[in-house]
């Protein structure tokens, strides 16, 4: 009995109050240490959420150059976060996609992978003259529908502005 009555006179507290509601050290030690290893997580799935969207948009930009020296026309559309893209000085073409692109018969050949590449395309609209023929436009149709199976083929006649 001298020894509990020692050990309440010494350690009030520790007596009055249960074990559970006791914080201790090591339970704050360890819970700064998860917040700083989920930190370190989120900003590592951060950098490779930021490094996949950037070769995305570097592969996108060549795509576009490609068309570009074809002599092809891109029509773009920005995303909805551009606007905040561009406030951070992020350059433009991270922030939009190529929707639309009108290319000429003779250069589908070389510009297929860059369409391939061009995730958001809509539509592809190739311009021909009246010499061509109707199993080369086929050919070319057939081609665009099975590489760029999203997105709709338009194929038209310059000299008489008529689309099928």
């Amino acid at each position: 009995m001298d020894w509990e009555h020692s050990l309440t006179m010494v350690r009030p507290r520790l007596a009055e109050e249960p074990a559970s509601t006791r914080p201790s050290r090591y339970s704050r030690r360890r819970i700064g240490q998860f917040s700083l290893r989920g930190l370190l997580l989120l900003l590592t799935a951060c950098g490779v959420a930021l490094g996949i969207a950037a070769q995305r948009a570097r592969g996108e930009r060549t795509a576009r150059e490609t068309i570009l020296v074809l002599n092809g026309r891109i029509e773009v559309e920005s995303r909805p976060y551009a606007s905040l893209l561009a406030k951070l000085g992020v350059p433009t073409e991270y922030g939009s996609d190529a929707v639309h692109v009108s290319l000429w018969c003779e250069d589908i050949a070389e510009a297929l992978p860059a369409l391939q590449s061009l995730r958001a395309l809509r539509t592809v609209e190739v311009q021909f003259d009246a010499w061509h023929e109707d199993e080369v436009l086929r050919s070319i149709l057939a081609t665009l529908k099975a590489e760029c199976p999203s997105a709709e083929i338009r194929i038209c006649d310059v000299s008489s502005t008529s689309c099928w």
